[in-house]
């Protein structure tokens, strides 16, 4: 006779220990399942209730077939490297099938372990669907602002576009208007000026003119040639002639006017790039509103900064041009500007400006240690023309 006491002790205990765990497990609200890979060994009630499947009809089905299509193949792949002890993640996400054929999504947390000498794996299961869902209409809102900020962005680029178009045709009515005062001053009000001087000469000799009336005439003869110079000066100050020219002209005869007018000395330096590049590749509207910019900046030198001297220095590359006005006065603190009165053409107006024609202003300068203000405009882009080489012979037939 065999005592099999001990061996029914065990069976107990191991009925004991599946009580307790499916006792544990069903209280649990998240799927908990065990399987070889081949079959559904256990299932919670929870997990029957999420699925719509009793415990028998899950046993009789091939584990994988809860699983959504595309994800059966990487959990098997996932399973057999958990049993022969690769690496393979502790937790992925995955969709399961319903009873009803609704695709649910699911936090998969697997152990592998041995059954009764078989390898078997316990899986628990989260139910996400909810954080997939908000999460899927979390990047529809992304997507949504993403869209609307694009469109924003667009709109924004073309109200730029369109300010700039107006700020273009604004600058070009005020060359226009500077031109066309410019003409005035020099055809009109100069001539009757000088016309007017002509004739002083002529009443000078009229007889029986006293000292008083010639002193009077000395005086509006006087009175006229200052009137001319002023309309002269005014006229080129409006409409400076070497405009035409190109920007480097005018600056540098500005560099001059500025020598000639308030005995302030202006060094213009110009990189390589600047002096092989075609002047009229800076249109006219840029070329007024730069020499314009320079002009304040130097009546700014020769006003406040204290000191005898300016450099001008001139760069370019294929998009910008950029001027950097530099002295070595007084300075002062450029957060000062934002509570200084605007005038019609100060430093904030021509950062305004530059900035509207798609460039920027940037102002470096601190007490008593100088000032430098470098203003960047862009340029037009240029557009490469196709070419074709033509082959021309000379001689005996080279071809050059």
């Amino acid at each position: 006779m065999i005592d099999v006491t001990s061996h029914i002790h065990m069976e107990q205990a191991v009925r004991d220990n599946d009580a307790c765990f499916h006792a544990l497990a069903d209280s649990l609200q998240v799927c908990v399942g065990i399987t070889d890979t081949r079959r559904v060994l256990y299932t919670n009630r929870y997990q029957q209730h999420f699925l719509g499947y009793s415990a028998e009809e899950l046993q009789r089905m091939p584990p994988m077939e809860i699983f959504a299509p595309e994800f059966r193949l990487p959990l098997l792949q996932r399973a057999a490297d958990r049993m022969r002890g690769l690496p393979a993640p502790n937790t992925y996400e995955c969709q399961m099938f319903t009873r009803s054929g609704q695709r649910r999504w699911v936090e998969m947390s697997p152990v592998h372990f041995e059954n009764c000498g078989h390898q078997a794996i316990l899986a628990v299961a989260v139910d996400i669907e909810h954080r997939k869902q908000m999460e899927e209409k979390l990047r529809q809102v992304n997507r949504s602002l993403g869209q609307r900020v694009a469109e924003h962005t667009v709109r924004a680029r073309q109200r730029r576009e369109q300010l700039q178009h107006v700020s273009s045709q604004l600058a070009q009515a005020e060359t226009l208007e500077r031109q066309r005062l410019a003409r005035i001053l020099h055809d009109n009000l100069q001539q009757l000026i000088f016309s007017a001087k002509l004739r002083m000469p002529i009443i000078r000799k009229a007889p029986a003119l006293d000292r008083p009336h010639v002193e009077a005439l000395e005086q509006a003869e006087s009175l006229l040639q200052q009137a001319m110079g002023a309309a002269r000066n005014l006229s080129v100050e409006l409409n400076p002639p070497s405009l035409r020219q190109g920007l480097l002209s005018s600056l540098r005869w500005l560099a001059q006017w500025m020598l000639d007018h308030y005995r302030l000395g202006v060094t213009v330096s110009v990189d390589a790039a600047t002096r092989r590049a075609d002047p009229t590749t800076v249109p006219q509207q840029t070329t007024m509103l730069l020499f314009q910019a320079v002009r304040e900046m130097l009546f700014n030198v020769a006003k406040h900064a204290q000191t005898p001297c300016a450099d001008i220095r001139v760069t370019r590359t294929n998009s910008h041009l950029r001027l950097a006005v530099r002295d070595e006065g007084r300075g002062f603190d450029p957060r000062t500007l934002a509570d200084k009165p605007r005038s019609s053409f100060g430093l904030s107006s021509i950062q305004e400006r530059i900035e509207i024609l798609g460039g920027q202003m940037d102002i470096a300068s601190q007490p008593d240690k100088g000032t430098t203000i470098t203003v960047t405009a862009p340029l037009p882009r240029r557009h490469k023309a196709k070419t074709t080489r033509k082959k021309t012979t000379r001689g005996r037939g080279k071809a050059i």
